[in-house]
């Protein structure tokens, strides 16, 4: 979570008015529009993208200065950044983060007028004929904007040639060697490094390597507010927030949703002997409402790895493995609306307490996947989130509603 100001997470459950994002525009190091006239604006996260932060904005330019001609203008596209700070109504302020400008769009508008010139040369046509001259006099123009996360130029700053770790080379390391000169790299508590083979070969694709590299110590990232990518353990984490409703909660609403993609209730894991003869393991959920034959039905997902798994303890072993797995990654995704928390980011752990029928709120803790802020110049609008929640832990609400009824 981002560092909130000292005493304003006691308020946010009170009146929010007067708050609003600020927003800088640098080039080259250099401030170049400082607190940039924008009229709206939305700010949203999504731990399913590579680039998980993208901005949009709305910029009033008045006098036609803003609209960008040249791509290193301070709203061009040739390597602009967008400082976003959130500012409470007090003054303190929250780094939201650093963005760079991938789109803009300007619309002017134009006012004509005609005027006296003695320059003009005399020839055909109405304003020669008098003497005159067109001159055009801006209307002023509005500018949408749309910007990236720095990731952004991990993404687009791809390897030249296959590269390969030096020796004694470790997860985080590599990570901050592949991200030098792009990106600084802080660490979380928790996580857990280990050592990477030299017979690894990256690719292209700078980002997925990086991301590959992370997997291997079951590991996440996340942009800062400063600008810095985050590498953080995926494992659950104690709640930072509880979303409650009620005169001083935060909760607006929320919903649920459900999928049936991925709710697997079988593993089948595929390998070869030494005589390249096949081998299969089979592993199933034989209990619950999902269990295999009930009326779920039958949904495997399957593994091959003939060349690693050689004897059928090792594929019987793999599909245990790859069925524990699947029943781990079963979840219930919440849709929650609240009162804006600025510090929240994805990979937080918060508590939900959702409101049932039985008349009572039952908590669910589970961890943020999205995140999207979004306000005018008059003020901020609720903020929404998509919160998984373990399948087991939404299942034991229903058996407590049961039990209240």
């Amino acid at each position: 979570m981002r560092d909130l100001p000292e005493d304003a997470a006691a308020g946010l459950t009170g009146s929010r008015a007067g708050e609003g994002l600020v927003v800088h525009a640098w080039y080259d190091g250099v401030v170049v529009a400082e607190n940039l006239p924008v009229e709206s604006w939305g700010v949203s996260w999504d731990a399913g993208r590579q680039v998980q932060g993208q901005l949009d904005l709305e910029v009033r330019d008045p006098d036609g200065v803003l609209a960008p001609w040249a791509v290193d203008d301070p709203l061009g596209v040739g390597g602009s950044r967008l400082q976003a700070i959130y500012r409470f109504a007090t003054g303190q302020t929250v780094d939201m983060g650093w963005f760079r400008i991938t789109s803009s769009e300007p619309v002017e508008t134009w006012r004509s007028y005609r005027v006296n010139d003695s320059t003009v040369p005399t020839g055909e046509g109405e304003l020669a004929f008098f003497g005159e001259r067109l001159e055009w006099v801006s209307g002023g123009a509005t500018v949408p904007v749309q910007a990236d996360e720095l990731t952004r130029q991990v993404v687009i700053d791809r390897l030249l040639a296959p590269e390969s770790p030096p020796a004694a080379a470790t997860v985080l390391s590599e990570v901050r060697r592949l991200l030098a000169d792009i990106l600084p790299v802080t660490v979380a508590d928790g996580v857990v490094d280990a050592a990477v083979s030299r017979t690894v070969v990256y690719e292209q694709d700078r980002m997925d390597a990086v991301e590959d590299l992370l997997d291997r110590i079951g590991c996440s990232h996340r942009m800062t507010g400063d600008g810095q990518l985050e590498v953080y353990p995926d494992s659950a984490a104690t709640p930072v927030w509880r979303i409650a409703g009620g005169d001083d909660g935060v909760l607006i609403g929320v919903r649920r949703s459900q999928r049936l993609e991925s709710m697997f209730n079988a593993a089948v894991s595929e390998g070869q002997d030494s005589a390249n003869r096949p081998l299969v393991g089979r592993a199933f959920d034989t209990s619950g409402p999902l269990r295999w034959e009930g009326p779920h039905g039958r949904y495997p997902t399957f593994h091959s790895a003939t060349g690693l798994l050689k004897t059928q303890a090792a594929v019987d072993a793999d599909a245990a493995t790859s069925l524990r797995s699947a029943l781990s990654q079963r979840s219930v995704i919440l849709d929650v609306t609240c009162l804006p928390h600025p510090g929240l980011q994805t990979g937080d752990w918060v508590t939900v307490a959702n409101p049932t029928v039985a008349g009572r709120e039952y908590p669910l803790t589970g961890v943020v996947r999205q995140v999207k802020l979004s306000g005018t110049a008059e003020g901020v609008q609720p903020m929404t989130l998509a919160v998984e929640c373990a399948f087991s832990d939404v299942q034991s609400v229903r058996e407590a509603i049961r039990r209240a009824a």
